[in-house]
């Protein structure tokens, strides 16, 4: 479940804010975006190899 919080001044917010932080859980999580970059460039390569020596020979 979760919490309800009340805040009625600026001191109760601030305590709230604080006590949240504390009780939230975090886990790092890694994001590896050179495989991305790595499948969007071998795609781009093959188009071009594509519009160069392909069927249409766009590319002179």
């Amino acid at each position: 479940g979760g919490k309800y919080f009340k805040s009625v001044d600026i001191k109760t917010l601030n305590e709230i804010y604080e006590n949240i932080s504390s009780d939230i859980k975090r886990e790092r999580e890694e994001t590896n975006i050179k495989d991305w970059f790595f499948v969007a460039a071998l795609c781009f390569f093959f188009l071009q190899f594509y519009l160069r020596y392909g069927r249409g020979r766009i590319i002179q």
